[in-house]
């Protein structure tokens, strides 16, 4: 099975995103979808900022180019002064040994996992 690296970045529509891990896909894997779930492993299953991550993230882009994901405005309508409260993207990582990387199994929580399994089968 041959497999491609991502780099995982999150921050804000204002200070921009920064690198948080590095994750192994196999081919054909649901790259929105993992983005979707690498974001939410950031927060604590079963909190309402999690769930109000899920229910508002909105996920655009290409898997060969970078995938993004935006939440506007956060749980008390917050936004990081005018900008988007969250943002996220997994960009391709340059060609490597991909066996040196974790696979998103390795990342996620039981809840995001279960997130990512849902929604790969769904897109």
């Amino acid at each position: 099975m041959s497999y491609n690296v991502y780099e995982y970045r999150r921050g804000d529509g204002n200070d921009g995103n920064f690198v948080r891990a590095h994750v192994r896909l196999p081919d054909g894997a649901n790259v929105y979808a993992a983005l979707e779930a690498l974001t939410l492993n950031d927060y604590v299953s079963g909190r309402y900022t999690r769930r109000f991550i899920r229910a508002n993230m909105n996920v655009d882009g290409e898997p060969e180019y970078g995938v993004h994901l935006t939440v506007y405005e956060g749980p008390r309508r917050a936004t990081a002064f005018g900008a988007a409260w969250l943002t996220s993207e997994l960009r391709p990582y340059a060609t490597c040994n991909p066996d040196r990387f974790d696979s998103l199994e390795d990342i996620l929580d039981r809840g995001a996992l279960a997130h990512y399994r849902k929604r790969a089968g769904e897109i």
